[in-house]
């Protein structure tokens, strides 16, 4: 634990890599970075538990670091702002990822009733053949798109 001293200090350079980050030195940012992102990654890792979603929230917080730096004020504490951009960075994230899930869910939930036995017919062969061939044809002519075209495809 650091001592009120040296508590201090280490606030005073904060506060002033901080200034400089304000006038758009991107070093003193590189330096806040490296100074805070193993203390964030433990931090947003208490909200998520997927590395991926981790990382993405933690460069999310530097991202708006820098985008809202003139927003800070010398009266709080850097290290205070910082923790609560990425709080509040890993609680939007897992509010979109609830969403997300809610309506993979509604989807299962659809796909089951349709593929339910009280509700589905049994396919004939020919029916289903005819399915397979629809399905070959349909891939076919995909991987013959243009990759920027499968791509908007895929995203959709």
């Amino acid at each position: 634990m650091l001592d009120s001293g040296k508590a201090r200090e280490v606030r005073e350079q904060n506060d002033q890599l901080m200034l400089r980050v304000q006038r758009g030195d991107m070093d003193a940012y590189q330096e806040l970075i490296r100074r805070y992102q193993r203390k964030l990654y433990r931090v947003i890792s208490g909200y998520h538990r997927n590395p991926d979603d981790v990382m993405e929230v933690l460069q999310d917080t530097f991202l708006k670091v820098y985008t809202a730096r003139q927003t800070w004020r010398r009266r709080t504490s850097f290290a205070a702002w910082l923790y609560r951009i990425a709080i509040n960075a890993s609680i939007d994230r897992y509010r979109r990822g609830s969403k997300r899930r809610e309506t993979r869910l509604e989807d299962v939930m659809e796909s089951e009733v349709q593929n339910s036995p009280a509700v589905s017919r049994a396919e004939s062969p020919l029916e289903r053949l005819s399915g397979q061939e629809r399905r070959r044809v349909l891939e076919d002519a995909v991987r013959r798109l243009p990759a920027r075209q499968r791509e908007v495809g895929s995203l959709r």
